[in-house]
């Protein structure tokens, strides 16, 4: 039929575009479940709103006030009898870094505000591509749960949606003319509690992140989630679950921390 087209892997899933009353298209359908609009409608929330909301329900702000923050835990891939060891360093107002090992191997990355460094068993430390940069920086906690306004240039409430028996906003933070970040928010408590994205693995390059943020913390005013589980684009080892056990304040941070320079041997 017109504007309807039948997809040849799965022919009970449809695609269908859906026109205005001068025939410009403003969305489209696959089968009966889901629905994705150009524009979005007029009963949902102004995004910026939506984004103060956000901010004061996280409470990233009040890093400026303890310190900076260090999450340490653990992360397990049960399909392929994999773990080990995650800690996180978060500093006000948008630094961070990540460090995971794998069993004697290591992978960390971080942000130092303005760049994007990564070093891994298998490379060592540099600085992310230009291309790149905008994918690993939009990944970082600083940005997803501080306040958007002043991370994402572009951002837009999507629609209302149904994730994981939960009503969330789906947020598109990032313009129609390249890859960009979604973000679902609880629409009861403004929280993220999940995205959608890409992002740049040392030992794989670029791929899809599927990432579900669960158990919220409250850590002096600051909610952050204590579990999180991820899966990458062709799920090559299932569901990375990973547990934050401990968080510490007003930590110590090394000068050149958030440049890796502990890998550079400087």
């Amino acid at each position: 039929g017109e504007d309807r087209w039948r997809l040849r892997p799965q022919p009970t899933n449809v695609l269908q575009f859906h026109r205005d009353a001068a025939g410009v298209v403003t969305g489209y359908s696959i089968g009966e479940h889901r629905e994705f609009r150009f524009e979005p409608g007029a009963e949902l929330p102004d995004i910026d709103e939506l984004a103060a909301r956000v901010a004061a329900a996280h409470g990233m702000a009040k890093l400026a006030e303890v310190g900076p923050i260090r999450r340490s835990g653990t992360w397990r891939a049960e399909q392929v009898d994999m773990g080990g060891t995650v800690g996180s360093l978060v500093a006000w107002p948008d630094r961070m870094r990540d460090d995971v090992e794998i069993g004697e191997d290591v992978e960390v990355s971080a942000f130092d505000g303005d760049r994007v460094w990564v070093h891994s068993s298998l490379q060592p430390r540099q600085e992310v591509e230009a291309d790149q940069l905008r994918w690993m920086r939009d990944e970082f906690a600083p940005a997803l749960f501080g306040d958007w306004r002043e991370h994402y240039p572009v951002r837009r409430v999507v629609q209302e949606y149904e994730l994981d028996g939960r009503r969330v906003w789906m947020v598109r933070l990032g313009g129609v003319d390249g890859p960009a970040t979604t973000v679902y928010v609880d629409a009861e408590t403004n929280l993220v509690v999940g995205t959608d994205s890409f992002t740049v693995v040392p030992s794989l390059g670029r791929v899809g992140k599927r990432q579900r943020f669960l158990d919220h913390r409250d850590v002096e005013g600051m909610e952050w989630p204590s579990r999180v589980n991820i899966v990458f684009a062709g799920n090559p080892v299932g569901v990375l679950r990973v547990t934050y056990d401990e968080f510490e304040l007003g930590v110590d941070v090394p000068e050149g921390a958030f440049e890796l320079r502990d890998y550079a041997g400087e």
